[in-house]
């Protein structure tokens, strides 16, 4: 049966939890699935990318870093894609803690940068940034 959640933390949509309740596709059977937290994009310029939001430092999974980095893998094809990112807070936002995107610490404006497409950041498997 698919790992059911042991505290309803309010981040499963009804959806969500109806498909955990499911045994003909639970994840015994390979049936697993993800979120994505924002396609960012600037619409003026076609730029977009990825971005994996975790707080309070948290890391992504390898089964979920392994998912992601198949569709990065779809995304390269257009030009304009500028990649899948984790970006981790220290707490829960920019404004109260650090911020890192894959393995860089930044500071808000280098963040602001980085999400105007300005500042280029390094790509790394995103199960492969650990905590610290």
């Amino acid at each position: 049966m698919t790992k059911q959640r042991i505290l309803n933390d309010g981040k499963d949509s009804d959806f969500s939890s109806w498909l955990r309740m499911q045994d003909e596709i639970s994840s015994e059977k390979g049936f697993i699935s993800t979120d994505i937290d924002f396609l960012w994009r600037n619409y003026k310029t076609g730029e977009w990318m990825i971005l994996e939001e975790k707080t309070h430092g948290a890391i992504v999974p390898r089964w979920q870093g392994q998912f992601l980095m198949l569709i990065d893998s779809l995304g390269e094809k257009d030009k304009l894609y500028k990649g899948t990112y984790l970006v981790r807070f220290e707490n829960t936002d920019p404004d109260n803690g650090r911020i890192m995107v894959n393995k860089r610490l930044l500071s808000r404006n280098d963040f602001i940068s980085f999400l105007r497409f300005e500042l280029k950041i390094d790509p790394v498997p995103l199960h492969d940034v650990k905590k610290k």
